[in-house]
């Protein structure tokens, strides 16, 4: 009688986990729905819970070694924070970028982008007029240096990984002050250039 209750219920569990993957597989796609599978499959192999930690804590110590090989970055010019502000926020949380430089950024409110990017630090170079102005947000668990330039629209970072990265994030509207020789001075043999 036991054995048939048993029997019963893994045969209800079954079904509802058939059912379930079934809806997942139409509304996640093909990689998240391979993971959440394997996720499953791992769990239900696990003799113990402190056994599936184990596996997990291998897994995750493996995907930071990964990932940590990629840098994420995000150019944007936005033509005014205050009116693309959703946009940056939208941006942001669906690719979840490491850097992410915004051009054209014209008037900033600090506390704002502070409290919605508060895993980022904040690096920013006014414009020449109200419309310009270079906002770079960079991961707060990278290490950088911002690197001192007067020229406006002009914000130049390293960044200090296994190899050294230079951000040189600027706005370069027809109008302005500075000439393209005064960056030359910036200019790395491992720098990025982020119109």
């Amino acid at each position: 009688m036991i054995k048939d209750s048993c029997n019963n219920l893994n045969y209800k569990y079954e079904h509802k986990l058939n059912c379930f993957l079934d809806q997942t597989r139409n509304t996640l796609v093909p990689k998240d729905f391979s993971l959440l599978t394997e996720v499953i499959t791992e769990w239900h192999a696990a003799s113990s819970f402190n056994e599936l930690l184990i596996q997990w804590k291998k897994h995750h110590k493996s995907f930071q070694q990964q990932s940590s090989n990629y840098i994420h970055l995000l150019c944007f010019n936005v033509r005014g924070l205050e009116l693309r502000w959703g946009e940056v926020c939208l941006l942001v949380e669906k690719h979840h970028s490491d850097i992410l430089v915004l051009g054209e950024v014209g008037h900033i409110d600090f506390s704002l982008v502070g409290a919605a990017f508060s895993n980022y630090g904040v690096y920013y170079q006014a414009g020449e007029n109200s419309h310009g102005g270079v906002l770079v947000l960079i991961r707060k668990d990278m290490t950088v240096t911002r690197i001192s330039c007067a020229l406006p629209n002009v914000c130049v970072i390293d960044i200090h990984l296994r190899e050294p990265i230079r951000i040189i994030a600027l706005y370069a509207p027809a109008s302005k002050s500075w000439n393209w020789t005064d960056i030359t001075s910036f200019i790395t043999e491992y720098g990025l250039k982020c119109p």
